[in-house]
């Protein structure tokens, strides 16, 4: 089912009944409508895009100024109160009856990853600190070269799914991951005259520059989800970036290195990486690795990934739509490239809380999520597991103010155990 764009109400036609307070504002309706089809108005919307643009450096001296308007104020009022409503003060609730899968490294997961993008119909959601567009889903390379994660996603693109994806922009004198690179190489996948083209949106995030955008600055912060939603029947969420160096089995291996010949490695180019000794270096040449796999050992990756079904997947799907959303505003705005993403459920009044604006002169159209209809989705009872979705978001990353719900989740849990405390984390302070 295609989706429908937002299409505001149509303009009565001059001789048309019109109500008196509207003939009123505007006697000369016909000329009206003129201009707003003329290339004055066009100069006039420019003028105005141009004139918010410079008027955001002014929220240099204003960090509130997501929060200090009356409807942000009663936006924000909103979400407290169904956080208060929920355990750990979660934007979502507890849900029961999912289906859930644990992904013990990355074999395993990315495999399942690659049987479920194939699978998409209608959209795909990715939320990742780092993607690399040249990673294989499957290994051998040299036997799975369609399981390449750009060529999925290209062959989805090109069936008509639309693909949305959020990555982590870096500071590139810091790290190396180079998101301007997947972003191009992701969206220049299906090129203009060709099946799929402009199927594939990619957004970076945040901007380190005030000037390329006149949008918010962040340097100390990361975006670090890694998740996927996949037609609002099937998410994964959890540790693993979709990206070199995190595809590994249960065994390990240290070495790469094959007599039989080279059509049996399994981490090619600068998937064979050991950051102790290297980090990844121009990774736009992926196949250029300057780690010797003679003279060195790769370091092993070793995560957790889980596979969900049922009605938190909505959750998670609507945390997307909220950062894509708050990205478009923050920094997208007035690109018409970019959409903004409306959410069944989070109609009308409510459709502040996944951060849609209307502006006077709106880019992008307003697109209707789930473009199929809900009642066909996988909600309801799907299997034994109550689960809740937590996260850790506040006002650089999705416009809300600061919720910890995770982190009340692990004070909770600890708090009350009886027996042991287990905890296996990538980064762990006291």
């Amino acid at each position: 089912m295609a989706a429908e764009p937002y299409q505001p109400p149509l303009k009565a036609e001059a001789g048309e009944d019109r109500s008196l307070k509207d003939r009123l504002e505007h006697p000369f309706e016909q000329l009206r409508q003129r201009f707003q089809d003329s290339q004055l108005n066009d100069l006039k919307v420019k003028a105005t895009v141009f004139k918010h643009k410079i008027g955001k450096f002014s929220n240099l001296v204003n960090p509130n100024h997501l929060h200090d308007e009356e409807h942000e104020k009663d936006t924000d009022k909103k979400r407290t109160f169904i956080a208060q409503s929920h355990r750990f003060a979660s934007f979502a609730p507890l849900r029961e009856a999912n289906k859930v899968k644990w992904y013990v490294d990355g074999r395993d997961y990315f495999w399942a990853v690659s049987v479920a993008l194939e699978r998409a119909q209608e959209t795909i959601y990715i939320a990742d600190w780092w993607l690399s567009p040249e990673l294989f889903l499957r290994r051998p390379p040299h036997y799975n070269q369609e399981w390449r994660l750009d060529q999925v996603l290209k062959r989805r693109a090109e069936a008509g799914v639309k693909i949305y994806i959020v990555i982590y922009k870096e500071l590139q004198q810091a790290l190396t991951c180079n998101s301007a690179h997947s972003k191009h190489a992701l969206e220049g996948l299906c090129p203009e005259g060709t099946p799929g083209y402009g199927n594939i949106k990619v957004m970076r995030h945040p901007d380190h520059n005030v000037f390329e955008n006149a949008a918010d600055m962040t340097f100390y912060w990361a975006h670090h989800e890694k998740f996927i939603v996949i037609d609002y029947n099937l998410a994964f969420i959890g540790g693993l970036d979709m990206c070199f160096g995190r595809w590994d089995s249960r065994q390990h291996s240290l070495t790469d290195v094959h007599p039989a010949g080279v059509q049996n490695e399994i981490w090619p180019g600068q998937d064979f990486n050991n950051c102790r000794i290297m980090d990844f270096q121009n990774v736009m040449d992926w196949t250029a690795n300057q780690l010797n796999k003679a003279d060195y050992g790769r370091m092993p990756w070793h995560d957790v990934h889980m596979g969900l079904i049922g009605d938190c997947v909505y959750d998670i799907a609507e945390h997307f739509i909220q950062r894509w959303n708050f990205c478009k505003r923050d920094k997208y705005k007035h690109d018409a490239q970019y959409d903004w993403l409306l959410l069944k459920g989070r109609d009308g009044t409510d459709e502040d809380l996944i951060s849609v604006q209307r502006p006077k002169h709106p880019m992008g159209q307003y697109i209707q999520h789930p473009l199929g209809p809900i009642e066909t989705k996988n909600f309801g009872p799907q299997g034994t597991v109550n689960a809740q979705i937590v996260r850790s978001s506040c006002d650089w990353s999705s416009g809300i103010l600061t919720e910890h719900s995770i982190q009340t989740a692990y004070c909770e849990i600890i708090r009350n155990a009886q027996h042991y405390v287990y905890i296996e984390n990538q980064f762990f302070s006291k």
